[in-house]
């Protein structure tokens, strides 16, 4: 379990402040897109297949029951109470940091919540990190097909839940993608700055 320690409401330009490590001269900088904007265009295909996902459950859900199990006041019920996912994002995001690293989790307020750490993992790791705040929407999805179809209030909770816990890890699903895709095996990656790099085997130490 990695030190973790509450920033507050920090700027977007303060994040390389919380991210700082002695990058070795041959690391190699990512073209990973540097703004939210652009990431949002690159990932978007993971966003749309976790909508399809969870609105496949539902529809097959309704299908099954021959009846509407949804309401929309409770579903903004649970958009509401899917607010706390953000720092339960950033959480799991941070346990997977090894014991000697230091995890500073905040508030951008520009956008959202966010885990800030400069420390090299290596690429199951890295993937593991990054993909792990799926389990907010994979749980809540399954209990969701258990829940008996008369229970209009649980079922809509559950939707919304599953639905922001699936959708909002899409930009770390393009960060796994990209480095499955351009990272050579035996690197490790690291957030520096404002940047992510990654340090080819020879050096990933």
């Amino acid at each position: 379990m990695p030190k973790i320690k509450w920033i507050g409401i920090i700027d977007q330009k303060d994040i390389a402040l919380f991210q700082k490590y002695p990058l070795p001269d041959n690391s190699v900088k990512t073209d990973l897109p540097k703004t939210m904007g652009e990431m949002m265009m690159k990932a978007a295909p993971f966003a749309f297949f976790s909508f399809l996902v969870c609105m496949t459950s539902m529809i097959v859900k309704c299908a099954k029951e021959h009846t509407n199990i949804i309401s929309m006041p409770w579903c903004i019920v649970g958009l509401v109470i899917s607010g706390l996912y953000l720092l339960l994002h950033e959480l799991l995001h941070a346990v997977v940091y090894p014991r000697d690293a230091t995890v500073s989790i905040g508030i951008v307020k520009q956008f959202a919540a966010v885990a800030l750490a400069a420390y090299p993992l290596n690429r199951a790791r890295f993937a593991v990190m990054s993909l792990l705040p799926y389990l907010l929407g994979l749980e809540p999805l399954i209990v969701f097909q258990l829940i008996p179809a008369d229970n209009r209030a649980l079922n809509s909770i559950l939707f919304m839940l599953s639905m922001m816990g699936m959708i909002s890890p899409y930009p770390d699903a393009y960060n796994v993608y990209y480095m499955l895709r351009k990272i050579p095996r035996g690197s490790k990656m690291l957030f520096c700055g404002d940047e992510t790099y990654y340090i080819p085997k020879e050096d990933a130490k």
